[in-house]
């Protein structure tokens, strides 16, 4: 079965349950012990606020044009998962695996969001935009990063492969008057990992 006929699988099998993220999944675990959320679609639902969310699978899922707002996300899949056009404010994720998802038009990192011991494998970043994202202990694995401006994000214990083309690792934004709307400013770039 190709990967586009079981992404339909999954995306079709919610079209009965509505376009909100229930607190459990009604096809239960998949095959390695995460809450089946394969194939959600939360693009209409606007907001994800203050969830608490641990071992879900959301591979195939759309979360474009989501605020997603003081979540936490503790060892979940995001593979081929939609975040086109969305807002992360103030989320954690913790031992999270993203594999050729999109963040297209993204706005990653408002109010100090926090991404630890996670992965990002063959994801696009095209046009996005950084503000204040903490990064400790994460892997970037080939992706699109070209023309991208990470301004007051930190990056701690950090692991980069692949290519990386006019990106721009600021440390602060651009105006002193983004801190009060964004977050404070947390930069530090500590042992850092390249390899091309």
């Amino acid at each position: 079965m190709s990967k586009t006929t079981v992404q339909n699988k999954l995306v079709e099998r919610w079209r009965d349950f509505g376009s909100e993220l229930p607190s459990s999944s009604p096809f239960g675990n998949t095959a390695d012990a995460h809450a089946d959320f394969r194939g959600i679609s939360l693009s209409k639902h606007g907001r994800l606020q203050g969830r608490q969310l641990h071992n879900c699978d959301f591979s195939f899922s759309d979360f474009s044009g989501l605020l997603l707002e003081r979540c936490s996300f503790e060892r979940c899949i995001f593979t081929a998962t939609r975040f086109d056009n969305s807002a992360d404010h103030q989320n954690v994720f913790l031992d999270c695996d993203f594999t050729q998802s999109s963040f297209r038009s993204s706005g990653i990192g408002y109010k100090s969001s926090r991404y630890m011991r996670s992965r990002f494998d063959g994801c696009s970043f095209s046009k996005a935009v950084f503000a204040n994202a903490i990064f400790r202990d994460v892997v970037f694995v080939n992706n699109k990063m070209v023309g991208l401006d990470f301004n007051a994000s930190g990056f701690w214990n950090c692991k980069f492969t692949g290519s990386l083309k006019d990106v721009w690792f600021r440390g602060r934004y651009p105006h002193a008057t983004l801190e009060k709307t964004l977050g404070t400013r947390v930069f530090d770039f500590i042992r850092q990992h390249y390899s091309l």
